[in-house]
């Protein structure tokens, strides 16, 4: 039996620091619990589109290998498209019980890559309601090309800044101080880096490594939790509204489930879908086109190829 020193050494060695990525997302999530959530869990079936996904990449395309995850991500974008409310930000004050919803044109993408340490960091992918798949892919493969050349914390330390001083101009100066508050005098002060570390990060071109532009707010949170968890079946039941996107869908894994087809139990290929919204600015009658619309895809998934 551990005596009383050796419990209070685990109980010490325990206590972990938040470093930079756990202040972002405790600072962008915390705004997001302020809105009020509906989730609702949508299962598809993926059957004829995942045999259209083997043929793409066997010849029938370009030439260029699709991931299922980049075809998952426009099904989505494009669905998004046949209503411009699911796509936009919101700004409310519950003061005076006030707000407007700000419908945005492009199609802005954040989504959560792994790390090679097995860290998440959430990206932005611009633009993908104009980019074919092809391009969206090469986007993302060049993303996690600039990621190994980047400082993660150095990056995210200057998204942080940025994101105060917008604070600032918006005059909200309350949670502003509170952060370099924290950073000067809180336990879980960040780590400084040092001029040469930062001169030696500069060097290394804009183009190869992430920027703030890349890491910035986009207009919708999509998040493969199957791609990360390959080894598992699972469905996602609540994922991050980040404030002020309005719109999360979190992706499930690709799994096997019976389903009735023709008075006959088939074998079905089925990813569920968890969509999140906030009720402020969406009600199910918005949901209910983006699902019809993925719905549509998924039974016609031929259409891919226009893509």
């Amino acid at each position: 039996m551990r005596n009383m020193k050796e419990i209070l050494n685990v109980k010490k060695n325990s206590f972990l620091s938040f470093d930079i990525r756990r202040k972002v997302i405790s600072s962008s999530t915390s705004f997001g619990w302020k809105a009020p959530h509906v989730a609702y869990l949508y299962e598809a079936d993926a059957t004829e589109l995942f045999d259209e996904f083997q043929s793409l990449n066997n010849g029938k395309g370009d030439g260029n290998k699709i991931s299922l995850n980049t075809i998952l991500m426009k099904i989505i974008v494009e669905s998004i498209k046949v209503d411009p409310r699911l796509n936009a930000h919101i700004s409310f004050n519950k003061w005076f019980c006030s707000g407007h919803i700000k419908i945005i044109n492009s199609i802005d993408v954040n989504t959560p890559v792994l790390l090679s340490n097995k860290e998440m960091i959430i990206v932005r992918i611009p633009d993908c309601g104009v980019k074919s798949l092809s391009e969206i892919e090469n986007h993302i493969k060049k993303l996690m090309t600039r990621i190994n050349n980047t400082n993660i914390d150095i990056t995210l330390l200057k998204v942080g800044l940025e994101d105060t001083f917008e604070h600032i101009k918006r005059g909200d100066f309350f949670h502003p101080a509170g952060r370099l508050l924290g950073l000067k005098f809180g336990g879980d002060r960040l780590k400084k880096f040092s001029r040469k570390e930062k001169d030696e990060y500069k060097k290394t071109r804009d183009d190869l490594r992430l920027c703030t532009g890349d890491i910035n707010m986009g207009t919708v949170t999509i998040s493969n939790i199957g791609a990360s968890v390959r080894d598992t079946i699972g469905t996602p039941v609540l994922i991050d509204l980040v404030s002020p996107q309005v719109l999360a869908v979190g992706i499930g894994t690709l799994q096997d489930k019976p389903r009735v087809l023709n008075s006959r139990i088939v074998s079905r290929r089925i990813i569920p879908f968890c969509i999140v919204f906030d009720h402020r600015a969406l009600d199910f009658g918005n949901i209910s086109k983006l699902i019809n619309q993925m719905d549509s895809f998924f039974r016609y998934p031929k259409v891919i190829y226009t893509w």
